[in-house]
């Protein structure tokens, strides 16, 4: 996703401890993506799909069926899939102990609230994650219906 990021420069600040931030980049980069894509000429279904998952790409959805449905029901279910896949790449060109740490804590909570659910971690395929993102929307989908 080639403009999630686009805002940092314009957020960058440093800390007491001159620790860099980067605090209210999702919102600057929407902005900035939302102008790019207007001056591109892109249709308006496009650019809003762009838009919604930089704005979103560094929210934090909790790891509760409650949290999880309301965003999909927010999004939609392909735009939904579409931001895990966003935030997996994002959390591959983080830190090795950052990615290291997000795959723990995402494959204990699958593992604990989803049974046969696939684990996720730092192997997981493509193909496993829209597997997981397929038992996950179901089970969502079942529970609502209850």
């Amino acid at each position: 996703m080639l403009l999630h990021d686009i805002g940092k420069p314009a957020c960058f600040t440093r800390d007491e401890q001159g620790v860099g931030h980067f605090y209210g980049h999702p919102a600057i980069s929407a902005d900035l993506a939302a102008d790019i894509c207007r001056r591109l000429r892109m249709d308006n279904r496009t650019a809003e799909r762009i838009v919604t998952l930089v704005r979103w790409h560094d929210r934090d959805i909790a790891r509760t069926e409650k949290a999880i449905a309301r965003a999909v029901s927010q999004l939609g279910e392909e735009t939904f899939r579409q931001l895990l896949e966003v935030k997996r790449g994002d959390n591959a060109a983080q830190s090795p102990e950052d990615r290291c740490r997000l795959a723990v804590d995402y494959g204990a909570w699958f593992g604990k609230n989803f049974d046969g659910f696939i684990r996720l971690n730092l192997a997981t395929t493509p193909e496993n994650v829209k597997q997981a993102v397929d038992n996950l929307i179901r089970e969502t989908r079942v529970e609502r219906a209850k």
